[in-house]
């Protein structure tokens, strides 16, 4: 086992939730993650199989897509950043499924979460947060840039966490402990889209959760314990105080909760060969003010069918891989919270969902030693 690859791998999974620079830039965590994957990737060489090549040719065409406004003179060299972030996280959705293959490193991959979660809620319990809708401060943040990094990191911690459970890697008390931090990290960080993803997987997850007819039958009894209790809460008004609460009652209320303020009208503009080219980051940005606040979307209106065809071609084959070893259920239950929330956040450059996704193609099938 290549030691110096698996230690920057693990400690640039421990410090994904800190963020000593601007968003956008490189952060702590990237630093490690670059070393692990290069000295991995020098040792054991790379294997494209059909996931990555697709990936490979988005980078490629990104690079060219940006290229274009470049030479145009409409762009500066900056335009190329969306393909070089497209690229590193092709590399570390690569070395994770190369590195993830083997059973002892999905858990050394476990323990590096642990401590990831815990850097996480060790920093937003430090720095403060509020619960009630009379606090002040408003949305916690921790030692991210900003609180829809805090939630989106919340939803990935927990869809790794069930994984890894999937895999048999974690116990259920350890699956437990998880969620409940990935739980409190979204609540306080007060993203809807978080909250309402992590629930939606969370209800299901406990339906299903026994790996024994006597298991799912408790499974079910506490899925339904737990509804009627938070419901029973909610009817007689003790969670009116709770601003995780007050936010999920104004879904829809917000001026950036129409299609138009998450920046979907852009699609609109685009005209002959833009509909399959897409406009170009910096073309999105000059219509709407800011990207397109989607996963799916903002490659779409920024490159077009193309673009969002192999994005989409990528999602199909992680879809079908998870639906191979978990079914209907575990796809649901694992993909639907990063799913959802990248309905109305980018979620493309967030590196830990690109671990997340790589970790996706080898839970379940890894090797009880040694790496292939």
């Amino acid at each position: 086992m290549n030691v110096f690859a698996s230690v920057n791998i693990i400690l640039g999974i421990v410090f994904l939730p800190i963020y000593l620079w601007e968003s956008g830039g490189v952060q702590v965590s990237h630093i490690f993650l670059a070393l692990g994957c290069a000295s991995y990737i020098l040792w054991k060489g790379l294997r494209a199989k059909s996931p990555e090549k697709v990936l490979a040719v988005l980078a490629l065409f990104i690079f060219v897509r940006e290229s274009m406004g470049v030479l145009g003179g409409v762009m500066d060299v900056r335009a190329f950043l969306p393909a070089l972030y497209m690229l590193f996280n092709l590399i570390v959705f690569v070395t994770i499924r190369m590195w993830a293959s083997s059973i002892p490193n999905q858990q050394l991959l476990s323990y590096g979460l642990f401590a990831g979660a815990a850097v996480a809620a060790s920093g937003v319990l430090i720095l403060g947060y509020g619960l009630t809708v009379d606090q002040e401060g408003g949305r916690a943040v921790g030692t991210f840039n900003n609180p829809n990094q805090l939630g989106y990191f919340a939803v990935c911690l927990y869809s790794c966490a069930v994984l890894l459970y999937y895999g048999r890697i974690l116990s259920a008390r350890a699956l437990l402990a998880l969620v409940f931090v990935a739980g409190f990290l979204a609540i306080v960080s007060l993203s809807k889209a978080a909250t309402v993803g992590l629930a939606t997987s969370l209800v299901c997850l406990l339906f299903v959760s026994g790996r024994s007819r006597k298991g799912l039958l408790y499974g079910v009894l506490g899925a339904s314990l737990v509804l009627g209790t938070v419901l029973y809460l909610y009817a007689v008004g003790y969670l009116d105080g709770l601003a995780v609460t007050k936010r999920i009652l104004e879904i829809g209320s917000d001026a950036d909760d129409s299609l138009a303020g998450r920046g979907y009208h852009v699609l609109y503009q685009a005209r002959g060969w833009e509909i399959f080219f897409g406009l170009g980051e910096s073309g999105v940005k000059e219509f709407v003010g800011h990207e397109v606040h989607s996963t799916v979307g903002s490659v779409l209106a920024s490159y077009g069918l193309v673009g969002a065809g192999l994005f989409v071609t990528f999602l199909g084959l992680w879809a079908k891989r998870l639906y191979d070893v978990l079914g209907f259920t575990g796809l649901f239950v694992v993909g639907s919270s990063p799913m959802l929330y990248g309905l109305t956040h980018n979620g493309i450059r967030f590196t830990m969902f690109w671990l997340f996704v790589g970790l996706s193609f080898v839970i379940g099938r890894g090797k009880r030693s040694g790496v292939p």
